[in-house]
């Protein structure tokens, strides 16, 4: 059992998944409940939780990430408590508008208008608004693509279009109907001899970004005005560089853009006709790993440290170790964001390096439980925190009170030196369990307490037993031992 999906689970009861080392994955994003320890040691790597779902107490968890929802600057949500707990990704299903609509399209009489937007949520229904109707119709059509949990992207149609300026909105909102968003843009109708051209672009491995002179980004499916001026901006996929860029306009000269740092810039103004660009690129044949490597650990590379990166030869791949700091254990390795698996303990491969990578390496830090116990007769005073970090020395001052003394004072059993009413504790890789002891002046220890007084009467009776008993018994043996004389 890998993945587990009961997404219209309202509540789940304790220890319903505790210690199923096979679930990967488990969607629960209906539930109002996680009971606790439903899913204590489990090997969950991605839990997926609702607006709202509360999560009682859990422990022994190796997420990698929560798919949830964050809350408020006042109040946390339980995903954002996974989070900080166990140092997972929380992948926030908030609904939110990623690439938005433009403000203004251009499209000639008789042709159909292209466009779309991206978004993140769950359950997100579209409402569609043309000139201030809500709008269903065969002129319109809505294409969505990805999947529930992943960014989604819309592509509009809108054809047949009878007026010169057409408003178009469109509201969404989240199954949980707790965030709303709304996008408007106006769609111009132009005659098909007005003074617009379009851009066509030619090539692969490429992104083309385009520009008006206010700098708002618009689409490259769109006319452009031929009185305005607009900037293009074209730049490599990943693991590609360009090599040379032609725009190409009717009766003019081509014009050939060589990359200033894998970018090319180009500003078009005064255009007469329609403009065509050429993009050429190859593979970079060597490309860069880079390392963000968290709390002083390093990378070895075939047993000797690196910088912050590596070059690597395009296919080829690299084997590394993480050296992990003292006080520190490894949580994980992230390769452009997802995590990499350990070949061995600490030891990881990336296979077949086709682009530029980012690697982040994350650790734990080692920290110790501490309790205290006290016993009657006195006080200790200092940093009662629940944990102590590894090699952290933490100064604890104990005082007895009047007609007691110290006893004794121990950590994890064993006696520690007790200077001026101070001792020193150092976290380490065991918890800290500290015991400190009082007894009474002038008294011995059976004596310091009510506790020794009841042992020590217990003592005193039990002996007293035990003499009475010989004293018995000898006395028998005694009287046997006339009788058979007599005999």
């Amino acid at each position: 059992m890998k993945n587990f999906d009961v997404p219209n689970a309202k509540s789940v009861g304790a220890y319903a998944f505790a210690y199923c080392s096979s679930l990967k994955s488990l969607n629960l994003i209906h539930a109002e409940e996680i009971g606790y320890y439903a899913i204590a040691g489990s090997g969950i790597k991605d839990l997926f939780v609702g607006n709202g779902t509360s999560i009682d107490e859990q422990s022994s968890l190796d997420l990698d990430c929560v798919h949830g929802y964050r809350g408020t600057a006042e109040k946390k949500s339980d995903a954002e408590k996974l989070e900080q707990t166990y140092g997972c990704e929380l992948d926030d299903l908030t609904l939110k508008i990623t690439s938005d609509l433009n403000s203004t399209i251009i499209v000639k009489d008789g042709e159909t208008a292209n466009f779309g937007f991206r978004f993140k949520g769950f359950g997100v229904t579209q409402t569609v608004f043309l000139n201030g109707q809500a709008y269903v119709g065969k002129n319109i059509s809505a294409h969505v693509f990805g999947e529930d949990f992943d960014e989604k992207w819309t592509v509009f149609s809108v054809s047949n279009l009878s007026n010169a300026l057409n408003t178009f909105k469109v509201e969404l909102e989240d199954e949980f109907g707790d965030v709303k968003e709304t996008r408007t843009m106006q769609i111009v109708v132009v005659k098909d001899d007005t003074d617009t051209f379009s851009i066509t672009q030619h090539g692969q491995d490429f992104e083309l970004s385009i520009s008006d002179e206010t700098g708002e980004v618009v689409s490259d499916s769109q006319n452009f005005y031929k009185s305005k001026k607009y900037i293009l901006e074209i730049k490599p996929r990943d693991g590609f560089v360009i090599d040379e860029v032609t725009l190409n306009e009717a009766g003019k000269e081509p014009q050939i853009f060589h990359p200033n740092q894998n970018l090319v810039r180009i500003e078009l103004q005064e255009v007469s006709s329609d403009i065509e660009i050429e993009v050429q690129t190859s593979q970079k044949t060597s490309l860069e790993v880079k390392f963000d490597v968290k709390n002083g650990g390093r990378i070895l590379v075939e047993g000797a440290p690196i910088g912050d990166s590596i070059i690597a030869e395009r296919n080829s791949s690299i084997s590394f170790k993480v050296d992990v700091p003292e006080g520190f254990t490894l949580k994980r390795v992230l390769l452009d964001g997802q995590r990499l698996e350990e070949t061995a303990p600490n030891e990881f491969t990336i296979p077949d390096i086709t682009k530029d990578l980012n690697v982040v390496v994350l650790f734990d830090e080692i920290l110790s439980k501490v309790t205290v116990s006290r016993g009657k007769g006195g006080n200790l005073n200092g940093d009662f925190e629940s944990y102590i970090a590894y090699g952290e020395e933490r100064t604890y001052h104990v005082t007895a009170n009047e007609g007691y003394s110290i006893d004794s004072v121990t950590v994890n059993g064993k006696t520690v030196e007790v200077k001026d009413g101070n001792f020193v504790v150092q976290g380490g890789l065991e918890d800290c369990n500290i015991v400190v002891s009082f007894k009474k002046n002038g008294e011995s220890i059976f004596a310091s307490d009510s506790v020794g007084l009841v042992y020590f009467f217990i003592f005193l009776a039990i002996l007293f037993v035990f003499i009475v008993a010989k004293i018995i018994l000898s006395a028998v043996r005694k009287k046997n031992k006339k009788k058979r004389k007599t005999l």
